[in-house]
């Protein structure tokens, strides 16, 4: 919830969010970056920040748990961050 709001925000600040990505090339030409995804499209960078998910490096199956992935291989949770596997809150909440 909290990153829907910052999105919010910076959106009413006129920044330009793309979300979710594939890219196929970067290019570079003195300080200017620009980006061509696999859809096609392409545009300056000015950032571009991800995260890679950890559970391939720990060999979780979390398919035997019954936990369900979303298409870039990212735990998949709905809005309040609850995966599919029910009673699957986070430690401490």
């Amino acid at each position: 919830m909290l990153g829907e709001a910052t999105l919010d925000m910076l959106r009413e600040e006129g920044v330009n969010i793309i979300m979710h990505a594939s890219p196929a090339r970067c290019t570079r030409a003195g300080a200017r970056s620009k980006l061509a995804a696999r859809d096609g499209a392409s545009g300056p960078v000015r950032l571009v920040c991800g995260r890679s998910g950890a559970w391939r490096r720990w060999r979780l199956e979390l398919a035997k748990a019954g936990v369900a992935l979303d298409i870039q291989g990212f735990i998949a949770t709905d809005r309040y961050q609850a995966s599919s596997v029910p009673g699957s809150m986070p430690s401490g909440t």
